[in-house]
């Protein structure tokens, strides 16, 4: 059988997104979109609205699972739980409808965020993005991108968010970031279709070199779902590292436990975030334990305080039955990390790009400190 490499599972979409309309939304509101006849783009702003009916659920469900193709051979899967997850939080959820069937999806998810001078701003991490392959390269991804600003801006008062793109739209606020992988469960990935590394060696000890060892200290693999006022006032101190970072009031703090899996320390915390992945060459689903964020007190790998959250993140992948841990290279999240953990660097280099924010905003991989997944 052809075995593909891990990373075809990052690599980004070719859709085409007209940069030109990605404004400066303080100073000026995208206008009314015009879209094709038949089209309409219908705008949810959570937790205010109301829930989606289960019907209405079950669609979002069917069209992403068919058509959010995230490489060559893999399709992220969503289900009903992730859904009342994102409509517990503050998001805002557009889609695109051709004579009522569902053609396009966007999520952004707000996080109170202090930006620089310590001025406390609601930031916006747009995902999900899904044209459906008839529909695609026609200008319509700008439609949900630009329904979202203003939305945001309206609704929210959100003026500037943060995105990926395999394309760079802008010269100022943008860093190229780079994804890795970490096996787990190496027998699936490689019944999966998977050659989880390249040129390896038939004599090295694969059950050895992928071995996740017993910490020390026991972890207690249960996230953190209702916390409390001690642990909200704990996570803000692994917040504050960079000038660009998370400060959520005590109720944000609960939806971000329900929308991740947070888990706290004595030195540090890690949000995991879990996807399926149906690999379409081989019709098999594979569990990827997405690491969006960690932080500690320093962030330096080699000392002691923090050296061994990564290897926490992994014990927990491991036990809660993932086959692979994964994400982008982001703050305390460094290639010797990954490298010292055996993780591997994927072939994909993504931008990471702040949008409609003050020009005199610089974004770099020292100073941005928010969840990616």
């Amino acid at each position: 059988m052809e075995q593909l490499h891990w990373s075809d599972m990052y690599q980004s979409k070719n859709d085409l997104i007209n940069d030109k309309q990605l404004v400066d939304i303080i100073r000026n509101i995208p206008p009314k979109l015009k879209l094709p006849d038949g089209i309409k783009l219908k705008i949810y702003n959570f937790p205010i609205q109301k829930m989606l009916s289960k019907e209405m659920m079950e669609n979002i469900i069917i069209f992403n699972n068919t058509h959010n193709q995230v490489g060559i051979y893999n399709k992220t899967l969503i289900d009903e739980e992730y859904l009342i997850k994102i409509m517990n939080n503050m998001t805002c959820f557009a889609l695109l409808f051709d004579n009522g069937k569902i053609i396009g999806m966007m999520i952004s998810i707000a996080f109170r965020t202090i930006y620089l001078d310590n001025k406390p701003m609601y930031t916006s991490y747009t995902t999900n993005l899904c044209i459906h392959e008839d529909y695609r390269n026609k200008g319509l991804a700008i439609s949900l991108i630009g329904g979202i600003i203003k939305s945001g801006s309206n609704e929210r008062k959100v003026y500037h968010g943060y995105y990926l793109s395999e394309e760079s739209h802008q010269k100022i606020n943008t860093m190229k970031i780079e994804s890795w992988y970490r096996p787990i469960n190496y027998i699936y990935l490689n019944e999966a279709g998977y050659q989880t590394i390249k040129n390896i060696s038939k004599k090295v000890n694969q059950k050895i070199f992928y071995h996740v060892k017993n910490l020390s200290s026991s972890v207690d693999d249960n996230p953190l779902k209702s916390p409390s006022i001690e642990n909200w006032e704990k996570a803000l101190e692994f917040f504050k590292n960079d000038s660009i970072y998370m400060n959520p009031t005590f109720e944000e703090f609960k939806s971000i436990c329900n929308l991740f899996n947070v888990y706290l320390f004595s030195n540090g915390i890690i949000f995991l975030i879990s996807f399926n992945v149906n690999v379409t060459k081989t019709n098999k689903v594979v569990k990827n334990a997405y690491l969006a964020y960690i932080s500690g007190f320093q962030m330096n790998p080699q000392t002691e305080s923090v050296g061994n959250l990564f290897e926490k993140a992994l014990y927990i992948a491991k036990n809660t039955k993932n086959d692979l841990l994964s994400g982008f290279y982001h703050g305390y999240i460094t290639e010797d990390v990954v490298t010292e953990n055996k993780g591997h660097t994927t072939i994909s280099a993504l931008n990471l790009e702040l949008y409609n924010s003050p020009n005199n905003i610089n974004i770099t991989d020292k100073n941005f400190h928010l969840p990616i997944f």
